[in-house]
């Protein structure tokens, strides 16, 4: 065996993914591994959470005058700390336990009688799979396991499309996937429905590539599947930012196809096969979406935004730092002080993926020619998701157009942290392929970096 063969051998064991037969015990360990880089720092941050000993839960703001807690001398020690987390104590919950109540009744829960006088139960995403742990087994420590399955359905997504969908190797598409739950998303959304929509972004992605290589294919089939699944996973807005983040990818995808071979018939054979699964994905869907769309019209907050209210405005270019640095405006910690206006999870802190993913791998992910296209549409897409927060002129007013105006484009950065990731992962296959040679360009990320401890020295109090 010539040294190309026992590369691509090697190659094909650490995936799992040889034809023919691999030996198991040659497998196991890197499937192990691969599990173990999704389920262990969960392990370490809510650790005691999966056994009963704490909450995942913010209850000390029950503690906060009128929430819940009677004035009484045993619980005025209690220090509530972040009162933009109340809804997961005020609201969250008893949604949660309403679906669990009705749904171990054996009814659907469609009518909430405790609303006011009673209306329709539509928002809450009751259909969810994320959510159905709780339904299954209603206790407070159920919500940390809720919170490890986030992490595993996002992260292993996440490594199927690096994987799979953009062929590159075991280690960069590892790495990247055990990063994605970390990212300050997921981090600062914790709790929140909204999290559970953003996990099904990389296996979207996913079925997009499975659909382009095959048209009317098990792709298609795919790609309809984790459309209706991220419905019926709620948070409409950022379901549709994760819709327009895997349209805008498809979008790319056959257009590089098209100039690869100029075949307008197999282009609009792909084109075809993607709108038709994402419509039947939207069927499927249908009886969630559907009373929830006729119910919201007659909300303040849907209405405000049809007549061109902004609940979050755009920020400006002083959002830039806390894409790289979530804390630079301060926090709701212990010991820290939020000096801005909003909440730090609507800023551009949720963008964060890591200082050397982003000063490092990213930008090496330019050198590597052979993927140049994909570079393109990530380091564009970068750009765009965050044109919202950084107040982009020319994108935002297209942004704020009737009927755009309708998705919370602040939340759009969780396609900046992909896209991120992404390009890591492909930086780390070119540094894995042993080219280290330097180019000119590379003193412009390096520049960056030293611009960016300068400007951390400055301001250190």
């Amino acid at each position: 065996m010539n040294r190309k063969d026992r590369a691509i051998t090697k190659t094909s064991v650490i995936s799992g993914t040889a034809e023919g037969h691999v030996p198991t015990h040659r497998v196991w360990p890197a499937r192990l591994l691969l599990w173990a880089g999704w389920i262990v720092p969960q392990l370490f941050l809510f650790g005691p959470a999966l056994i009963g000993q704490t909450v995942l839960c913010p209850v000390d703001l029950l503690a906060t005058p009128t929430f819940y807690l009677p004035n009484r001398e045993e619980y005025r020690d209690i220090e509530p700390r972040n009162q933009t987390l109340a809804d997961l104590v005020l609201i969250c919950p008893a949604w949660r336990n309403f679906c669990a109540t009705e749904f171990r009744a054996g009814r659907i829960p469609l009518w909430q009688p405790a609303n006011y006088c009673g209306a329709p139960f539509t928002t809450w995403p009751k259909y969810s799979l994320l959510e159905w742990p709780y339904f299954l087994m209603p206790s407070p420590v159920t919500l940390a396991w809720m919170q490890l399955l986030q992490a595993i359905v996002v992260g292993s997504g996440m490594y199927l499309f690096l994987r799979r969908g953009l062929n590159l190797p075991f280690w960069p598409a590892a790495t990247s996937s055990w990063c994605m739950p970390l990212t300050g998303f997921m981090v600062l959304w914790q709790g929140y429905p909204v999290t559970g929509t953003v996990c099904w972004l990389p296996w979207l992605l996913w079925s997009v590539t499975a659909t382009i290589r095959r048209p009317l294919g098990v792709g298609n089939w795919m790609m309809a599947l984790a459309t209706s699944v991220l419905l019926l996973t709620g948070a409409p807005d950022v379901g549709g930012l994760v819709l327009l983040t895997s349209g805008l990818f498809a979008l790319w995808q056959v257009g590089c196809q098209y100039m690869g071979d100029r075949n307008h018939r197999h282009a609009l054979t792909t084109a075809a096969g993607a709108t038709a699964a994402w419509v039947l994905g939207f069927l499927l869907a249908a009886p969630f979406l559907l009373p929830m769309v006729e119910y919201s019209k007659t909300g303040a907050r849907m209405q405000a935004r049809a007549a061109g209210v902004e609940e979050r405005p755009p920020v400006g270019f002083r959002a830039l730092p806390s894409i790289v640095l979530p804390d630079v405006d301060g926090s709701a910690r212990r010991g820290s002080l939020r000096i801005v206006a909003g909440n730090q999870a609507e800023s551009g802190s949720a963008a964060y993926s890591g200082l050397i993913a982003t000063f490092w791998l990213a930008p090496l992910a330019w050198s590597n020619r052979k993927r140049r296209g994909m570079v393109w549409f990530w380091t564009l897409l970068w750009a765009l998701s965050l044109g919202w927060q950084l107040n982009l002129p020319g994108l935002v007013t297209i942004l704020r157009l009737p009927v755009l105006n309708m998705l919370s484009y602040n939340r759009w950065v969780m396609a900046s942290s992909t896209a991120i990731l992404v390009l890591a992962a492909i930086g780390m296959e070119q540094l894995a392929a042993n080219q280290r040679m330097f180019r000119s360009w590379f003193l412009i990320p390096m520049g960056l970096v030293v611009a960016f401890g300068l400007w951390c020295l400055a301001n250190i109090s």
